[in-house]
């Protein structure tokens, strides 16, 4: 696989979608940067580690400050770090205070 850094730029806020990585991908980090100009969203087109619609759910970037998150492709699916072990997953904000 591959790691790759992806720079979110853009006054406006962003609404994108992450693909699910490919096998060929596995053990690839895919490090998100938000340049904290708008609250950006990336949703991934299939759950978060893998864990059915609980883990559904779009990366939201606040607005007003650099944010970074990380995920790793594994069997098809991107795992978010640090992994959530269990229970249900709402939504995954990046923000600092």
């Amino acid at each position: 696989g591959n790691d790759a850094v992806a720079v979110i730029n853009g006054t406006n806020a962003l609404a994108m979608t992450l693909a699910a990585p490919g096998k060929d991908l596995d053990g690839s980090l895919l490090i998100i940067v938000s340049n904290g100009s708008a609250a950006h969203t990336v949703a991934p087109a299939t759950a978060l580690n893998n864990a059915g619609s609980n883990f559904d759910t779009a990366i939201t970037f606040a607005a007003g400050g650099k944010q970074v998150v990380a995920l790793m492709a594994i069997n098809e699916f991107w795992c978010i770090f640090p992994s959530v072990a269990g229970g249900t997953l709402t939504n995954v904000t990046v923000t600092f205070s």
